[in-house]
């Protein structure tokens, strides 16, 4: 796949003399630079004029797609590491996420963070080594109150771990960082095929690295600039190959006309890819949605196939398939992961942000 280049990249005087900003600059020759005092005041709408002018705040679609074409290097304020729950039935002591980056410069059709944001634009973060030393800190504190499993670091949750990575450079110091830490795993998730920088990396086995994936006519139809389920693939084989572990995310799962022959297909070709040996761990989770990003999914797509399904509101205000269409679909594809990828690999699926209930009737238990 081609690797993301900006059009415009914006950078907050701030962070304009931090090193991670400067080797970013260096890799972009072709674009233009704009300072800013504030990346999150950019309106990225064509032909907006100011660049620090926020007065745009509408749903509509050029502004989404133009800032695509765009970066910002910005200074994270407040936490750089933040705790997180998937789920009650965590294998590790302990979650969080690393917000290295906000934004992405894919464009799914059903991805939250097109609500989550109000500016669309992806931004990469300069003061990692701040980042790095909350991590020490977090997991003093957590040795201190008598963590006995692994605390897992994740990066992924609002930006893609991988997608700029040939630009910010983050994979690359964070998994050499992590092998060296007692107690601490990585996760970088993504929908990229940018692993050339951790390929050669010592790692100790402390970072996963996995993909999120969908059957090949749901990648091509709403994930737009992300690679294809085939350069994914590949690219989960060659960190395989190189002693990495393996996470796959079938997150969000999509349902419809065809999804049972679309989700087996993309088993057993994962089963083609990566030695199941070499899976550390399966997430499911089934679409789900903010009401804001229901409208701002049909302003942009209108009301596209992704829609027509029936959505039950659910406690955290999120919107989901009914809950017998759910534990229909966790059962089969936990089935086809047992055909293709063995007991091994689908005893430890866990299920994205479902209540004990859900677990309990698709049959899944975490241990």
């Amino acid at each position: 796949m081609k690797a993301f280049a900006p059009e415009i990249v914006y950078v907050e005087n701030v962070a304009a003399g931090l090193p991670r900003a400067r080797v970013i600059l260096e890799k972009i020759r072709d674009a233009r630079i704009i300072r800013v005092d504030d990346h999150r005041r950019i309106d990225p709408s064509p032909g907006s004029g100011d660049p620090g002018d926020d007065s745009s705040n509408d749903l509509g679609a050029d502004r989404f797609v133009h800032a695509k074409k765009q970066v910002a290097i910005a200074v994270k304020r407040g936490g750089l590491v933040k705790e997180f729950r998937r789920h009650s039935r965590l294998r590790q002591a302990r979650e969080y996420y690393l917000p290295h980056a906000a934004g992405c410069p894919y464009d799914c059709s059903y991805c939250y963070l097109q609500s989550y944001f109000e500016n669309p634009i992806p931004t990469i973060f300069a003061n990692t080594d701040e980042m790095f030393e909350q991590v020490e800190s977090t997991l003093a504190a957590e040795e201190n109150q008598g963590a006995k499993k692994e605390i897992l670091f994740h990066a992924g949750e609002t930006a893609d771990a991988l997608a700029l990575e040939h630009l910010s450079g983050f994979a690359a110091e964070a998994v050499p960082f992590f092998a060296k830490l007692d107690g601490a795993l990585l996760e970088l998730r993504t929908k990229s095929a940018n692993v050339e920088s951790i390929i050669p990396l010592s790692h100790s086995g402390h970072t996963i690295v996995s993909w999120t994936l969908t059957p090949r006519d749901v990648a091509k139809k709403y994930e737009r600039g992300a690679a294809s389920i085939d350069e994914r693939l590949g690219a989960a084989s060659r960190c395989a190959d190189a002693g990495y572990p393996i996470g796959l995310r079938l997150d969000p799962m999509i349902h419809y006309d065809g999804w049972r022959t679309g989700y087996r297909k993309l088993i057993e070709d994962v089963s083609q890819s990566i030695e199941p040996t070499r899976i550390h761990s399966i997430a499911l989770g089934a679409f789900r949605f903010p009401p804001r990003l229901r409208e701002i999914m049909i302003d942009r797509f209108g009301r596209s196939e992704l829609l027509l399904n029936e959505f039950v509101p659910s406690p955290d205000g999120k919107f989901r398939y009914f809950r017998h269409v759910r534990e229909e679909m966790y059962r089969e594809i936990a089935g086809f992961i047992r055909e293709f990828l063995g007991k091994d690999a689908s005893s430890g699926i866990e299920l994205a942000m479902e209540p004990e209930y859900v677990w309990e009737n698709a049959g899944l238990s975490a241990g």
